[in-house]
């Protein structure tokens, strides 16, 4: 069975049961970088990069499908009980409970529960050209690292952990340069996916490394301008629980400067589009 056959065959069996799964635990927690259009874009990613990697239509010699899907669909959700860097623990025994639930053995998805529960540790051993089970789940949630809705993402999640504005470029960089370096690691530094992704993470890092910049001289508490203004509207989207794809509904605060304006209008577009790339 070829790549594209075994992707829509898993789709059928588990994503809806998925998804009614993870809002039923979601509930009324607010952290959008995190939400079940997250875990649907990983899982986008996911199949782009299955499809990478088995040639566009040579048998498949990937991890199975059904098992990545799960995984993608799943892996945050512990989130909803603890926002930390460690949440690991908690998604894999949510994971336990969906496979209980569906009747589904749990001693057939022991790599699945364990590639959730270790996906926050970011010691995780890259090499190129292996596509492992937890590879492929690290990978695709960093792409959705990257980009406009990486640095919605990003900031977010900063924020809500307490990372002051001074601190947040610094520590962003950090964290998604290790991530596209383990992405360049297992695809390669010229590979043909390795290239388009590089160009959003280059969208990031120019972002942050501007941000760096100007936030030593910002006035936080003054009208929000450039990427400093980008990161107080965040901050202010947090506190009144405006979701990404609400903002456009805020002009209010999108008026007075074009860079802003044009930023969360590309932010809405990745979040419509559902694969993290601007449809503008």
């Amino acid at each position: 069975m070829y790549i594209a056959d075994k992707i829509k065959t898993a789709e059928e069996k588990y994503l809806e049961a998925l998804e009614e799964f993870f809002k039923s635990r979601w509930c009324d927690t607010f952290l959008p970088s995190h939400d079940i259009s997250h875990h649907i874009r990983v899982w986008n990613y996911s199949k782009e990069l299955l499809e990478y990697i088995s040639g566009y239509g040579s048998p498949c010699i990937c991890p199975d499908p059904e098992k990545l899907l799960i995984a993608c669909c799943l892996h945050d959700l512990g989130m909803a009980e603890n926002n930390g860097i460690r949440h690991g623990m908690q998604s894999s025994r949510l994971c336990r409970q969906f496979l209980l639930e569906n009747n589904l053995a749990p001693a057939k998805f022991r790599d699945v529960v364990y590639a959730i529960r270790y996906h926050d540790r970011k010691d995780h051993e890259y090499t190129e050209g292996k596509y492992d089970l937890m590879t492929l789940l690290n990978a695709a949630d960093d792409l959705d690292a990257f980009g406009i809705t990486g640095i919605y993402r990003y900031a977010e999640i900063c924020l809500t952990r307490g990372i002051s504005f001074g601190s947040l470029g610094s520590v962003i960089l950090k964290s998604a340069g290790e991530r596209f370096l383990n992405f360049e690691t297992v695809f390669g530094k010229s590979g043909e996916i390795t290239v388009i992704h590089r160009q959003r993470y280059l969208v990031l890092k120019d972002f942050y490394n501007s941000y760096n910049i100007k936030s030593k001289e910002c006035d936080f508490n003054g009208p929000p301008e450039g990427e400093c203004g980008v990161i107080r509207i965040i901050s202010e989207m947090i506190t009144e629980r405006i979701p990404p794809e609400n903002i456009l509904s805020h002009p209010e605060k999108l008026m007075g400067d074009d860079f802003i304006f044009k930023f969360f209008r590309c932010l809405y577009g990745e979040v419509k589009s559902g694969n993290g790339y601007s449809n503008k």
